[in-house]
């Protein structure tokens, strides 16, 4: 029985979700992920009993797995002397390569392109890890992947090329083409939120997913789940995509040196929802 497990981190508990799916089966079998483990909350001991679980096979987090590395020098160096890398009034693009990866940029240019020319198709720039709220995510992150390294004795190749993967489910959802395009018109609507109108989007990403994945239309409890909460919706992309990325139908890593240092948010390839009970 083959096992992934999706995690849509938080930097609490009470704001993380996990799902996990098991393959092989005559249907995939979706569970959340307490049910599995026994426990009683996603605090970092449980989450840690997860992804070492002997049962666990892939495993997708969706959370940044590093910061930029101009981002990192620049810290550095403002505290060993005092100096800061970019002058005042240097082009916005340097001062950019301190907020964004070079993952984030390859997010964006993937998710707006289109083979349809008549497709209205937005690039998604990722949450910066240095510069907003999502940094506090992101230090959960690092102490999860440091406390699996220890454990391991081993380093977590950050590039995608490992059993532990980072993922973004709002990206993911576009390359599958479950992302309505009337969104990107209508920037008020999405799926992130408690309104009427998100969990209505919730309900529309739902009905794309099942129809690409129609297994995922036998387990009304999972949809009801899904539609209630973006992060309990976020954990079952970040599942799906831990079995994508099982079957090796990934886009590929830019620079890896570069991946291997800050990260690489792993792309699904067009089509491979389709796939995954296969």
């Amino acid at each position: 029985m083959i096992r992934t497990l999706g995690i849509d981190l938080a930097s609490q508990p009470k704001d993380t979700a996990a799902c996990v799916i098991e393959w092989g089966g005559p249907v995939p079998r979706t569970l959340p992920a307490l049910e599995f483990l026994g426990g009683d909350r996603l605090d970092d001991a449980c989450l840690l009993d997860l992804i070492q679980h002997e049962g666990i096979g892939r495993i997708a987090i969706d959370a940044p797995f590093g910061w930029p590395a101009e981002f990192v020098d620049a810290i550095t160096i403002w505290q060993n002397q005092q100096e800061w890398p970019v002058p005042p009034g240097d082009p916005a693009r340097q001062q950019a390569r301190l907020v964004l990866r070079e993952t984030d940029r390859e997010v964006h240019r993937a998710t707006g392109l289109s083979m349809d020319p008549d497709a209205i198709r937005t690039g998604k720039w990722p949450l910066s890890v240095s510069t907003d709220k999502l940094g506090i995510t992101a230090m959960r992150c690092m102490r999860l992947l440091a406390e699996v390294q220890r454990r391991e004795d081993r380093q977590i190749d950050r590039s995608g090329n490992d059993r532990i993967i980072e993922v973004y489910p709002d990206a993911t959802l576009r390359e599958w083409g479950c992302w309505p395009s009337a969104w990107d018109v209508h920037p008020r609507r999405g799926y992130k939120g408690t309104k009427a109108i998100h969990l209505e989007g919730r309900r529309e990403l739902m009905s794309a997913l099942v129809e690409k994945a129609p297994w995922l239309g036998r387990d009304s409890q999972l949809q009801e789940r899904c539609v209630a909460s973006d992060d309990e919706l976020d954990a079952l992309v970040s599942a799906l995509m831990a079995r994508v990325a099982d079957q090796g139908n990934v886009q590929g890593v830019g620079d890896s040196a570069r991946a291997r240092l800050e990260g690489w948010i792993c792309l699904p390839q067009p089509g491979s929802l389709s796939t995954t009970a296969d």
